[in-house]
């Protein structure tokens, strides 16, 4: 095979898994999208950035203060104990989902400690934050310009999208900043309180399959199950001994046996739970 016929193979075949990876790429940013419109439809552009900035980024700051964070964690549970916040237990950010939120409403059910929780927030902050800053910065700031392209075109309408637009290009070109709070929007209709934690952590403390591996497909699933299982109110709640039945059980961290475990119960609860998961 001559050098010429070699090198033209070579680029054909680099330009095509360009484009097979920029075409997943899409879908998988056009499901975040929707799965973030389906749990908070009331979402702003602002909103949407901090969702992929999340999973880029991860925690946004290098924790140096345990105490603090510690501090600010226990005030923000005192927060949570009359709020209305029904957002997931546990939320996926951006394309990927590299990080994890984790609704602070985990410690009030006992599924996960506070001690432990702040443990996976101060070593998702740390680690996340060995990079070259500079380099890492101007790698955003493209991904972001393409996930901006694909809202634009998607003609979505959302609330206050142009001056959010603007006022997120200035923060990155401008300011050279790229962390972002909630709109006041969000805030007042959602309400969230969580941490940001790497999705490993979730996987390997409830996430196992009988085989003690992870596939993606069997996170997805072990996410929304759970999700489900906490979402039903007849089921799980403070005066109910299922709580405690269940909670157990998704700590023993055995998808499979969590799953024998719901189809044994033939409830009307029950159904609704299997109809969430496969919605």
């Amino acid at each position: 095979m001559s050098f010429k016929l070699l090198f033209t193979i070579l680029f054909l075949l680099s330009n095509f898994i360009k484009i097979k990876t920029t075409k997943i790429y899409k879908q998988n940013i056009l499901k975040s999208l929707s799965n973030q419109f389906s749990l908070t439809p009331l979402l702003t552009l602002q909103d949407l950035y901090k969702s992929f900035f999340q999973d880029f980024w991860g925690p946004e700051h290098l924790i140096s203060n345990k105490t603090y964070v510690e501090e600010y964690l226990n005030e923000e549970l005192q927060q949570i104990e009359n709020n209305k916040n029904f957002l997931p237990l546990f939320e996926k950010t951006g394309i990927e989902g590299n990080f994890i939120r984790v609704n602070l409403k985990v410690i009030k059910y006992n599924l996960i400690s506070k001690e432990l929780l702040l443990k996976f927030f101060i070593e998702s902050a740390n680690e996340n934050n060995n990079t070259d800053f500079n380099k890492k910065f101007n790698e955003w700031k493209e991904n972001w310009k393409n996930i901006d392209n694909i809202i634009k075109k998607l003609n979505l309408n959302i609330l206050n999208e142009e001056n959010d637009r603007k006022k997120i290009y200035n923060m990155l070109y401008n300011e050279n900043k790229y962390a972002i709070s909630h709109s006041n929007i969000y805030k007042e209709n959602y309400d969230p309180h969580y941490r940001i934690i790497k999705n490993n952590y979730i996987k390997d403390n409830f996430c196992k399959d009988k085989d003690n591996k992870i596939k993606d497909d069997n996170f997805e699933f072990c996410i929304k199950l759970i999700n489900c299982l906490f979402e039903n109110k007849n089921i799980i709640n403070d005066d109910n001994n299922n709580i405690k039945f269940f909670v157990n059980l998704i700590k023993e961290n055995n998808l499979n046996n969590l799953v024998k475990k719901i189809d044994e119960f033939n409830s009307k609860e029950f159904h609704n739970i299997k109809k969430c998961i496969i919605n």
